[in-house]
């Protein structure tokens, strides 16, 4: 070919669509259709034809035998210039650019080698096929090879008739993971033996050349899967380094947009980042060009969703470090301030879901989602001193104190049907319940403030309280519901703290909630307090519309159970602060729900006046005591420092108490 002519002379093998002119009666489809098609033409040839063809040939120098194929099929002009024999150099410097490819074999020429090694295409059904049988120099999808090639059994079965069939079989080129023949091959060689039936000297020299070329097919089979080895291996490192600098860019511009903590932390799980860019199209393209602006707005939602979904991770570990420093340090404050005397003091939740200042804190303080950075406004000293210790916290508590003393008299109004006031709360006679599941203990104001079920986080409401309350009242007079529903602001209350555009239930982190939270988690006990009124009937002295229970807590005086003295055989005495071993409102309670209570039943439990007490004997040397000396007596004479059990009441004795 001469190089000297023109490119425009070379690439003269297809005449260009002459366009219609404004005057030609075409629709105005046709007419666009036709400009379109020109102009896609004039960019493949007039572009090239003011090029010289020498220029030409060293650009096609630095290409790969891939990209010449597909060159050549672009138009006439450039098939018939690459496929001219005089090109063979361009397709050999072609070879050495792709992984320095091995030579065709004898008697292939370039293009159709190039074809095998890069088109992944089957060579019978043109089907997509990745393998290559490199022995039979095709390659064969799964469908073709089931008649394309047969098992050696099969062809000495069917040559059997040919006397030189060991030896045929011996040379046919086969696959190399199942042995199977190919079928082509062997019908050829089957033919030229029958052709040489009969010259033994012409047959012996055919399979020798047979048998040579077999082995430089082994052989050249054996480079080129090597080759091809080694070429998927240098693609796959070459894919990874794109993508891992396509990745490292994608890191850079989300650390421009401030996600620096995100981007560090995501890079340590181990390649998170990768592992969701990796199905992105932009990311796995096998060219080997970096990423534009335009690309970065196809990723830019994938990445930065994955981004905000760590900032809001972050930001709620930044929460609930901040939270549990706040109860950390309220729980220093309460044992400091609210201790040593019966003061009234809100829980957490109270703190978090009323309006105060704890609650403004929190909706005006930003969250910094370091970890390592110090919360300087929810630290312990700042909290003290420009929380705790102000008039506007001392404010809260009294509006706190004030809301929750009127929810408490709701409860009690609700129940007793009658004229009450604020100051009936502190009543002996003014026993409340507790109505979480397993618990229901009687609670008396204040200490009804404190006790934690009011605040618990997974509280259960006992399923048969309501039933229990209705058979106890029946026979009081009352029909009120034991489960009453207080101050509905209380139940639409849920303590979440919004910080710009997140949502924290802090509750939930804290595992709390606000005091009664739903109105539920107590009520008014009209059996205790009916039990509690008979009691101080009994006793002259005291009256039970005005009695307090600070002043029986403060003198502690004497009771005896005669209920207990019905099984026992004797009077149990015992003061008001041991109520945790005879409780007069739940043991009463548990002795006669199973049958109807009778009006005689509640002057069984009786408050004495008289000062004395019986006395009790020693087990082991029966003894006489007073029963505040007998636990020394058993310690220094018989070694015991178990009380229960090692003595008994002797009726007939009496020590003042």
């Amino acid at each position: 070919m001469n190089y000297s002519k023109p490119i425009h002379d070379v690439l003269a093998g297809t005449k260009r669509r002459k366009l219609p002119l404004s005057g030609d009666t075409l629709t105005e489809g046709k007419r666009k259709r036709a400009r379109v098609t020109g102009r896609k033409f004039d960019l493949r040839t007039s572009k090239l034809q003011e090029i010289p063809l020498e220029l030409v040939i060293e650009i096609l120098s630095y290409v790969e035998s891939y990209e010449l194929l597909k060159l050549a099929r672009i138009s006439k002009g450039f098939r018939s210039l690459l496929m001219d024999r005089s090109s063979a150099f361009l397709w050999r410097r072609a070879r050495t650019n792709a992984y320095s490819a091995p030579n065709p074999p004898s008697g292939w020429s370039e293009p159709a080698h190039a074809h095998l090694l890069f088109v992944k295409c089957c060579s019978f059904c043109n089907t997509r096929c990745e393998k290559v049988i490199w022995e039979c120099q095709i390659r064969c999808c799964r469908k073709c090879s089931k008649t394309r090639f047969i098992l050696s059994c099969q062809a000495m079965s069917k040559y059997r008739f040919l006397l030189e069939k060991h030896r045929m079989v011996s040379v046919v080129p086969r696959q190399s993971s199942t042995g199977h023949l190919f079928v082509e091959v062997l019908d050829r060689y089957t033919a030229e033996l029958l052709d040489l039936r009969g010259n033994s000297e012409a047959i012996e020299q055919w399979i020798s050349c047979k048998i040579e070329d077999y082995n430089n097919t082994k052989t050249h089979a054996t480079v080129c899967a090597g080759w091809d080895t080694r070429r998927k291996h240098c693609e796959y490192i070459e894919r990874e380094t794109a993508r891992r600098s396509r990745i490292e860019w994608i890191e850079g511009k989300a650390l421009s947009e401030g996600w620096s903590l995100e981007i560090e932390v995501l890079r340590q799980k181990k390649g998170y980042i990768v592992g969701k860019l990796v199905s992105n199209t932009c990311i796995r393209k096998k060219d080997k060009n970096s990423l534009n602006e335009e690309d970065w707005q196809k990723i830019q939602p994938l990445i930065l969703g994955s981004l905000q979904k760590q900032r809001m991770v972050f930001l709620e570990e930044a929460m609930t470090r901040r939270l549990l420093l706040l109860q950390k340090t309220f729980n220093k404050f309460r044992q400091i301030h609210f201790a040593y005397h019966n003061a009234i003091c809100p829980s957490i939740g109270d703190l978090i879901t009323m309006d105060g200042p704890i609650k403004k804190l929190l909706q005006t303080t930003p969250l910094n989602p370091d970890a390592a950075s110090v919360d300087t406004q929810f630290c312990s000293a700042t909290l003290f001193v420009e929380i705790f210790v102000t008039a506007e916290f001392a404010e809260f508590i009294q509006k706190w104190r004030i809301a929750k003393e009127m929810e408490l008299f709701r409860i009690l109004c609700n129940a007793v049907h009658s004229t009450s006031t604020g100051s009936d709360l502190c009543l002996a006679t003014t026993i409340f319940r507790c109505n979480a599941r397993g618990c229901g203990v009687a609670l008396y104001y204040p200490e009804i403030f404190q006790h934690s079920c009011t605040t618990n986080y997974n509280f259960i409401a006992e399923s048969n309280i309501q039933t229990f309350g209705q058979v106890a009242d029946s026979h009081l007079g009352s029909t009120s519901s034991l489960l009453l529903v207080t101050n509905s602001s209380s139940s639409e209350v849920i303590g979440c703290i919004t910080i710009g555009t997140q949502t924290y239930d802090c509750l939930k982190i804290l595992d709390t909630k606000a005091w009664n939270h739903g109105g539920q988690r107590i009520c008014f006990d009209n059996s205790a307090s009916e039990i509690a009124r008979r009691v101080l009937d009994n006793d002259p002295y005291l009256d039970p519309l005005t009695t307090m229970i600070q002043f029986i807590k403060a003198w502690n005086p004497t009771f005896c159970c005669k209920t207990c003295s019905c099984s026992l055989f004797f009077l149990f005495q015992f003061r008001h602060e041991e109520v945790e071993m005879h409780d007069i409102v739940i043991q009463w309670k548990n002795l006669f729900l199973g049958r109807v209570l009778r009006s005689d039943d509640l002057n069984t439990v009786n408050f004495r006046s008289n000062s004395w007490v019986y006395g009790s004997r020693c087990k082991f040397c029966h003894e006489l005591w007073h029963p505040d000396a007998l636990s020394v007596h058993l310690l220094s004479a018989h070694s015991e420092c178990k009380v229960d059990g090692n003595w008994f009441m002797d009726l007939n004795s009496r020590f003042p108490v």
